[in-house]
């Protein structure tokens, strides 16, 4: 099981997953909604076009260092659409674009927001729900 949990903000057009790698580094999810805040709030500067965006939070145990994957989407002229989705790391309050830029629990994850997201009449319902994520995922 990958990932603990996913949130959606209502203040934002974002969902949160939280994944179970170096969560400990977060001392709760409060941590991690202020986390990704901050993140954001960086990022908007960066890409101001974004409809959307998917944020993982993780830690790394090694350089105990906490990071938010973030994936901005945007490009979408009529729904659903073919959306172009940009990639960010903000690894302890420093926002980058790099490789690598996520890892393969986020990738199948990403791809099945994806074909949710299509299945989906509009922007604001997508936003309301999430997928149905296997058990393998999450919790």
């Amino acid at each position: 099981m990958a990932f603990r949990n996913c949130y959606n903000f209502k203040n934002r057009p974002l969902r949160l997953y939280t994944h179970r790698f170096g969560e400990e580094l977060f001392n709760n999810s409060i941590e991690a909604f202020c986390y990704t805040e901050a993140a954001l709030a960086t990022l908007d500067s960066v890409a101001p076009d974004s409809l959307f965006y998917i944020a993982v939070t993780w830690g790394d145990k090694k350089t105990k260092s906490r990071i938010c994957d973030l994936f901005a989407y945007s490009g979408i002229n009529e729904w659903p659409g073919n959306p172009d989705v940009s990639s960010w790391i903000f690894n302890e309050g420093v926002l980058k674009q790099e490789n690598p830029i996520t890892c393969g629990d986020t990738m199948i994850l990403l791809g099945l927001e994806e074909q949710y997201r299509r299945s989906c009449s509009d922007l604001s319902t997508y936003l309301s729900n999430g997928p149905v994520l296997p058990k393998e995922l999450l919790n």
